[in-house]
């Protein structure tokens, strides 16, 4: 007769065997959502004005007839994720919730960009990429840097950059009204790195006292200026124009400590002195892994920590805990700084001081 004690090593490998297998598998879930994104679910139930059964979502969505019921296990491993609700009516049908109906309104464009070929297949190469001398698992991939990349396939440019810019926007709604506090005493303000010049724009309409000059490589900063929002062809590990505030948004994780070191000493040469009630500073808005919000870690920590094994996949860079971040900031000459967590997208607001 096996004693107890063999009998719980062998509960504890089966409850393993199952969270393995749960991991394994959690890889279906993001496809799943592709799927429904490509095929236009949300949008078809967002039009219909109510739940719809599977077979009326099919027959919108002019699938054949046979991948009905193909659909109905997409839709139930989705309600179980909480992107549609089901209801109990005699007929089953599915209705939009928080989350889908965040896609409706502009999430879907994140889902085709992140979940992109060419961004996910370089996580196959992770292990290969831990035994050579390459840059990237991108590179391993794809034979080149993801900048070289992008140039050569502007289908996938934009799709990267139609997700993203969705996202700035509800970002920079936060910031304009959770941390409005960090723009007082700011006249002028260089974007470094501002791209389209969506961030500098948004500041300038909700702080009026504010002039914002974008800065980024001649390809990237050719928009046409606006009301206190101006271009700037240049490359911003050169030169940075005099501002009292330099902001890098979601800059800083594109690089290792090297560059970032490099463009904080930059940074720092182009802030005004303080004067009057006028001090200079820099604003970086990007991930803190380990920021607390409301004196606890968020929710977003795991996506904080899937960020950062992405970043080192497609880039080589990194995010950083508070603890790096005080190293480069220090490094670069800085005295002080700030953090501010923002509820969207794991990122923080952090004011740093000469």
């Amino acid at each position: 007769m096996p004693s107890s004690t063999n009998g719980d090593e062998a509960v504890g490998d089966l409850h393993s065997a199952a969270q393995l297998a749960n991991t394994i598998m959690q890889f279906m879930k993001p496809m799943a959502l592709k799927c429904a994104v490509e095929l236009g679910v949300p949008e078809a139930i967002h039009k219909h004005g109510r739940p719809m059964s599977v077979p009326l979502l099919a027959a919108e969505l002019s699938l054949p007839p046979s991948k009905a019921s193909c659909l109905a296990r997409v839709m139930r491993t989705l309600e179980h994720s909480g992107f549609f609700a089901k209801t109990s009516a005699e007929e089953v049908t599915y209705a939009l919730t928080p989350l889908s109906r965040y896609l409706v309104e502009g999430g879907s464009d994140l889902v085709r960009g992140v979940l992109q070929p060419a961004m996910v297949t370089p996580s196959f190469r992770l292990g290969a990429w831990f035994r050579s001398d390459v840059p990237t698992a991108f590179h391993i991939d794809h034979g080149m840097s993801i900048y070289e990349y992008t140039g050569k396939n502007p289908e996938f440019n934009r799709l990267f950059n139609k997700g993203n810019a969705n996202n700035s926007e509800l970002v920079m709604r936060e910031v304009v009204q959770k941390c409005g506090d960090a723009f007082e005493g700011v006249a002028t303000l260089v974007d470094a790195g501002g791209g389209n010049g969506f961030v500098s724009r948004a500041l300038a309409a909700a702080f009026p006292h504010l002039r914002c000059t974008v800065l980024d490589l001649p390809h990237v900063a050719s928009q046409t200026p606006s009301e206190r929002v101006e271009f700037v062809q240049g490359d911003m590990f050169e030169h940075i124009p005099p501002a009292d505030a330099v902001l890098l948004k979601c800059v800083m994780h594109n690089y290792d400590d090297e560059g970032c070191l490099k463009l904080l000493k930059r940074c720092k040469e182009a802030i005004n002195p303080s004067e009057g009630r006028r001090r200079g500073r820099l604003i970086v808005i990007d991930i803190v892994i380990d920021a607390f919000v409301d004196g606890c870690y968020s929710e977003s920590l795991e996506t904080r920590l899937f960020m950062d094994m992405q970043m080192m996949t497609v880039l080589g860079a990194q995010e950083r805990e508070e603890k790096e971040w005080k190293n480069i900031f220090v490094q670069a000459g800085f005295s002080s700084y700030k953090i501010t967590p923002l509820s969207h997208d794991s990122l923080s607001l952090i004011e740093v001081y000469p």
